[in-house]
């Protein structure tokens, strides 16, 4: 586990893209890229340091760590060197509210070139006149300390956190009249009542539409009880519940030990 100060925490991400790695809290540190091979197909490489752990057996090896179609990015001008130091300050969980975030944050969609297109998501779709929106994940992907991630991490954020407000904050104003509901295991659906023709563009700017559900539900009061959440949240030091789900489930992911 990574200590940070007097609590031990592992930070929960997402893992995509090229920054993908089984157990990284960090995603400076890239663990896969593509590159075209000699016969013009793909060729997958990791990093040394994660290399020499899948010799070591202590990670997988990288088709297992890596989603059926994750999402690769062009190189401009030439691949970066591995390795090296990022030293970042951080003033520790219950000051900072925005350092560790500015490195965890993905959203389902991002702008490239000024169009909308997936990230998080592998693809989405516009239907019946812009009053569903359905999004489809990158089959594989994982959470940093190995479980899956799924469409039932978006259903149970939408259920269990932002419609209870329990963390004190409201679901972004471009949801707050919307319906979601799974379709599967790596699909959902929101909808509304009207056409939302510039959805797309103002959900852009929410924050996640997701969280680890296997780590919320041991802290949240409805799954282990008002009176464990309440002495959980003194453990570690916060004024009350509330506080504690907002720093862990608004501001950023973390897993006691």
């Amino acid at each position: 586990m990574k200590k940070m100060y007097m609590m031990k925490n592992t930070i929960l991400i997402v893992l995509l893209s090229l920054l993908i790695t089984l157990n990284s809290c960090n995603k400076s540190n890239s663990s896969a890229q593509s590159e075209k091979s000699g016969t013009g197909g793909n060729k997958w490489h990791e990093a040394p340091v994660l290399h020499e752990l899948v010799e070591k057996g202590e990670l997988p090896k990288l088709k297992e760590r890596i989603p059926s179609a994750p999402l690769v990015e062009v190189v401009h001008q030439s691949i970066g060197t591995y390795g090296g130091v990022m030293r970042k300050v951080w003033r520790g969980a219950g000051k900072d509210k925005w350092g560790v975030t500015k490195m965890m944050e993905e959203y389902l969609c991002r702008y490239q070139n000024g169009k909308i297109i997936p990230n998080v998501a592998q693809s989405f779709e516009v239907k019946d006149n812009s009053t569903r929106f359905i999004f489809h994940l990158r089959e594989g992907m994982k959470w940093s300390d190995g479980e899956p991630f799924t469409a039932n991490d978006v259903i149970f954020y939408w259920e269990e956190v932002l419609k209870k407000e329990v963390t004190g904050k409201k679901a972004h104003v471009s949801v707050r009249d919307a319906m979601v509901k799974l379709i599967d295991k790596y699909s959902f659906e929101i909808s509304f009542p009207t056409p939302r023709h510039l959805f797309l563009i103002d959900f852009m700017s929410a924050r996640e539409f997701f969280t680890p559900a296997h780590y919320a539900k041991t802290i949240l009061p409805d799954f282990i009880g008002a009176e464990k959440a309440a002495e959980l949240a003194k453990n570690l030091g916060f004024s009350d519940t509330q506080a504690m789900l907002k720093q862990k489930l608004y501001y950023f992911w973390m897993e006691s030990d």
